[in-house]
């Protein structure tokens, strides 16, 4: 993993969770109108000795000024961690509409791993 921004994360059991909105290879924290961004989710290393399942669903408030890739207000990555698994990354799209309702907006990170923890990634939008 090539990045190391200071971002929100939740503290798991065995593992964090972090998650950020890129331009390119930088974390930002401000968006602009009609441009287009990356959602990205980052699990640290993994230190449990037993394989858990994990659901990352990330949501908007709606599709007014901000969607994930295909027009869609979630976004989620099921994925599988085994005792000791490296680092995991996965980006999805994140569209800046040339509509503006609100100065900001915000993506709402939700991990269900037998139970649920939630943080939040907040967007000012110019």
């Amino acid at each position: 993993m090539s990045w190391r921004w200071n971002l929100p994360r939740i503290d798991l059991t065995g593992f964090e969770l972090s998650s950020a909105v890129a331009d390119g290879q930088r974390s930002v924290t401000r968006v602009r109108r009609g441009s287009s961004y990356g959602h990205v989710v980052r699990t640290s290393r993994y230190y449990q000795l037993y394989p858990v399942d994990l659901t990352v669903t990330s949501s908007l408030i709606d599709t007014k000024q901000l969607k994930f890739r295909n027009d869609q207000r979630t976004w989620q990555w099921q994925l599988h961690l085994n005792p000791f698994h490296s680092e995991m990354e996965e980006t999805e799209l994140l569209e800046c509409l040339n509509t503006t309702c609100r100065d900001r907006d915000e993506i709402t990170v939700l991990v269900s791993e037998g139970h649920s923890a939630r943080l939040k990634v907040s967007l000012g939008i110019d």
